[in-house]
């Protein structure tokens, strides 16, 4: 599991020994430690050590010497995060910090071209986030042009994935080898090529070079339209008086889910002025924006049951459950690839619900309930898939790698497909005014346990939000997971000599100001755990509940072995009654 960089992810992963510059998309929460830990590389070793450096003159000389001690070092990106780390909690004057960037530079001047690459652009970056030294950004920036070379960052990548199967392997022996993707390398060097332009652009724009920051902006956006170079042109022609060609790349910029909050709320502005001050219309516009410049790289098949399926009473339908996050970069080919999924099969068949997790930047379409059942599983990790409640892993990556991981998902649904139920479920559903009152009946139970318990799961069926790994529709979100006042544990525990029958009633009006009293509960959770030094926030809110895409899942859990017996979708119909 990985992810992009994310300063709390990065900063953690550093105290913690390592420097990989993606590393295991996890959840903030205690977890047990290896028994032992892999001897750590030399230049590993090396960077960590000129990093505690205190004096800034200082530690630019030891990061100096270790990328010309280890010039091919894989994590050699992370010399500038080590490099402008203290300016980013104290100040120092802009000609001194000039002075320490110009002897770096010329200190690394023979270090191969892709850590020259990684080095301008990420100086410039950081220039430009701390809105110091604009000339110096677009020196840096056009420098980072110079010497982009798609190649050698190809190369990196194939190092860097080498290096971390060596370690996780390490780690577990028996796990499957994921392998090297250069079709996913290529489109990270495309966006790293938008970003370094799009600095070029930035920092021309802060020069008030007008013309010549558009053009970099622009050539930015047409090699990929990151959100950076959308804001970018966006600055141009609001300040210009251009307002639909600024709310064009505003919105075009939100879809790429990498919008501040800021921005979105002048991205809301910016329409009210151009729609007599309503915001009426918006998410469907962005919605629509989407469906028409997304492209799935997946066709898929209807699923036909065999004959014996066919017959069957009874039929199994496979629960796959899915722990994802909006911002998990790696999740992008599991999405794409249950999108697939949904497709090609009925809900008589596959059943798959989402369980977001903060993995890495805040989600709004997480909540208590889906927190609860990351806990249940062990899940510390995104993307994590249950397949009839056990551990399945079919790969991950960029959406370059979907058919790679759709191919291994469809093989283990048709597997479990053949295999017979062991339970059977009724399920009936009424919304009342903002009452869905549900009654499900667990029966025909094959199998002898004391242990198994019957659980109701309200979920939506497609939420719109525009997250960090580019994609818009989440499918079969998790809003609440029913369970007995005052009960810890979710689900309804009874015996499997006996029937089931479960009455139940979600207050959507009690689970809407519950999923909005979560946004607070875990800014406080995280500001417990990390004092200030962290600023956790949600750049937007999805706690509201649309009652036209609710369903219902109901599933029978064997608790001893986690095995999932039985599973049943119900969509809820507006004002009538459903029954499965």
């Amino acid at each position: 599991m990985r992810l992009r960089f994310a300063a709390l992810a990065v900063v953690a992963s550093m105290l913690a020994g390592l420097t990989f510059a993606t590393v295991a998309q996890t959840q903030t929460q205690t977890q047990t430690a290896p028994a032992a830990r892999p001897e750590r590389p030399a230049d590993e070793d090396a960077m960590q050590k000129a990093a505690v450096v205190k004096d800034p003159v200082e530690r630019t000389e030891a990061l100096i010497k270790v990328v010309n001690d280890f010039p091919r070092a894989v994590y050699i990106r992370n010399t500038v995060f080590y490099l402008m780390r203290p300016f980013r909690e104290t100040t120092i004057e802009p000609e001194q910090l000039r002075s320490m960037l110009n002897r770096f530079v010329e200190g690394t001047i023979n270090a191969p071209v892709y850590a020259r690459s990684e080095f301008y652009y990420g100086l410039a970056r950081e220039l430009l986030s701390l809105d110091l030294l604009p000339d110096l950004a677009a020196d840096l920036a056009a420098k980072g042009v110079a010497v982009l070379d798609e190649d050698a960052y190809i190369d990196n990548e194939r190092r860097s994935h080498e290096q971390k199967e060596r370690y996780y392997n390490t780690r577990d022996p028996q796990r499957r080898p994921e392998p090297f993707s250069p079709a996913e390398a290529r489109e990270k060097f495309r966006t790293f090529r938008a970003s370094t332009h799009s600095a070029l652009g930035r920092a021309n724009l802060k020069l008030g070079k007008t013309a010549e920051a558009e053009r970099a902006l622009k050539q930015a956006y047409e090699i990929k339209p990151i959100m950076e170079a959308a804001v970018g042109l966006a600055d141009i022609y609001e300040h210009q008086g251009k307002d639909k060609d600024a709310f064009d790349y505003l919105a075009a910029g939100l879809l790429s889910g990498r919008m501040t909050a800021e921005d979105i709320a002048r991205t809301h502005a910016l329409y009210r002025k151009m729609n007599g001050g309503k915001i009426d219309g918006f998410e469907e516009l962005l919605d629509a924006r989407f469906r028409s410049s997304f492209r799935s790289p997946l066709t898929v098949e209807h699923y036909k049951p065999n004959a014996s399926r066919a017959a069957a009473k009874h039929p199994r339908t496979v629960l796959a459950e899915f722990v994802t996050g909006a911002g998990c970069e790696p999740c992008t080919a599991v999405d794409i690839s249950f999108d697939a999924v949904l497709e090609r099969y009925s809900r008589r068949d596959v059943i798959m619900i989402a369980y977001h997790m903060h993995a890495p930047t805040s989600d709004p379409m997480s909540n208590h309930s889906a927190q609860a059942r990351h806990k249940y599983y062990g899940a510390v990790g995104a993307p994590t898939i249950y397949l009839e409640g056990k551990n399945f892993k079919p790969g991950e990556g960029l959406g370059t790698e979907a058919e790679r991981v759709y191919r291994n998902l469809d093989a283990a649904l048709l597997e479990r497909l053949e295999r017979p139920a062991e339970a059977a479920i009724k399920l009936q559903a009424k919304l009342e005014g903002s009452v869905l009152n549900v009654e499900a009946k667990g029966e025909s139970i094959n199998r002898s346990n004391s242990e198994l318990r019957l659980h109701l799961a309200l979920v939506e069926d497609e939420i719109s939000y525009s997250g960090e790994n580019g994609l818009r529709f989440h499918p079969m979100v998790v809003r609440n997971l029913a369970r007995r006042d005052g009960a810890e544990d979710h689900g309804f525990a009874f015996s499997g000599s006996q029937p089931a029958s479960i009455a139940y009633a979600f207050d959507l009006e009690r689970i809407t100001a519950e999923n909005l009293k979560y946004y607070d509960d875990y800014i406080a959770d995280m500001k417990a755990r990390l004092g200030d030094r962290f600023k956790v926030s949600f750049k937007e809110k999805r706690y509201l509940i649309n009652r036209d895409r609710l369903a219902v899942v109901a599933f029978v859990q064997d608790e001893k072995t986690k095995d999932i017996l039985q599973a049943v979708y119900l969509k809820v119909e507006t004002g009538t009654s459903g029954r499965r």
